[in-house]
């Protein structure tokens, strides 16, 4: 949900070789969303290292965020 990270998805860089998914605190998501699952996992955003968060597809755009769905190839 690009909401939730203010960045759009094309500007996350992923190495493939470490990514690691983390359960994240539910308070990093808004005021009344629906569903306390929310996972992190390390990325780099225009060249600094930052924490991207991650939601169930089901969950995604409650707050009309975009929503991107990345797939491993």
């Amino acid at each position: 949900d690009q909401k939730l990270n203010n960045v759009d998805a094309s500007s996350i860089k992923l190495n493939a070789n470490t990514i690691e998914l983390a359960v994240s605190s539910s308070s990093v998501l808004p005021l009344g969303w629906v569903g306390s699952q929310a996972f992190q996992l390390n990325a780099v955003i225009n060249c600094k290292q930052e924490k991207v968060i991650l939601v169930p597809y089901s969950d995604a755009s409650q707050t009309g965020g975009k929503v991107t769905t990345w797939f491993m190839k």
